[in-house]
């Protein structure tokens, strides 16, 4: 094992004392995508935030579009503060995963997906589903994903096949910045995670949240399975909103988790 120390990186968490991190190469599966692992950070500062929100300050300090598809929302009771001078993106991740249990992340489609040790696998998943196709013009980001990927979700899902046309909206409300424009996309064969990839990454500014425990992910709650962040939005928080959609969404079942530290 290889330990890297770094005596100006200092990371404090709440009620305890500041200390110098050791940056240990443990826990971790072998990182795709080393380029965006590697992209060097300057002069990242974090006082006081939740999990969830240090997860987007470096997303749009660094330019790296997330896609976090765990999120327990007691893990966003308890703050994160963390001074970096120089560091990279792969270190920082790690330093704020690091305090709490379990979490893991990974680069994929050019997108840091924020994952968990505890996931269960082969279960149905609708992240998963693969979309015969996924056309869509140049349009607002979350009209493309909050709009017009779970309708077309909906459509090839639904038996009989309803008409072509928007059903209803399975994503955040709509609403998004009109400078931040994805397509024209033309797609065969990609799931629905790789969309909301696509999506996400076409100007590295943007991240999508999963609001359901993972045992839920088969089907779409009444009030959305993805929400969607711009990072240019005007909030500069967002684990009150977010918060308050897990908190509901998780809510009954809390006690089939395992216990978070």
């Amino acid at each position: 094992m290889r330990v890297l120390t770094t005596p100006v990186f200092c990371l404090t968490v709440l009620l305890l004392p500041c200390w110098t991190l050791p940056l240990i190469a443990r826990a971790h599966p072998p990182i795709e995508g080393a380029g965006i692992a590697d992209r060097g950070v300057h002069g990242f500062d974090v006082e006081g935030l939740s999990l969830l929100d240090a997860l987007l300050q470096l997303g749009r300090q660094a330019r790296v579009p997330l896609g976090i598809e765990y999120l327990d929302p007691a893990d966003l009771e308890k703050s994160v503060t963390l001074h970096v001078s120089e560091s990279s993106v792969g270190h920082v991740l790690r330093a704020i995963l690091d305090q709490r249990a379990g979490y893991t992340w990974t680069v994929d489609d050019g997108v840091v997906h924020i994952g968990h040790a505890g996931l269960l696998s082969g279960g149905a998943n609708l992240l998963d589903h693969v979309l015969q196709k996924f056309v869509i013009g140049e349009t607002e980001l979350t009209t493309a994903a909050d709009l017009m990927l779970p309708g077309q979700l909906k459509r090839e899902m639904s038996a009989p096949r309803v008409p072509s046309g928007v059903s209803g909206v399975y994503g955040s409300a709509p609403g998004g910045r009109p400078e931040d424009r994805v397509g024209p996309l033309d797609l065969e064969n990609v799931t629905v995670r790789e969309v909301l990839n696509r999506l996400v990454s076409a100007r590295n500014n943007a991240a999508w949240v999963i609001l359901v425990p993972p045992s839920r992910l088969d089907r779409f709650p009444s009030d959305g399975l993805w929400y969607i962040i711009e990072y240019e939005a005007p909030q500069a928080r967002w684990s009150g909103v977010i918060g308050s959609l897990l908190r509901e969404n998780w809510a009954p079942e809390r006690t089939q988790q395992p216990t978070q530290k």
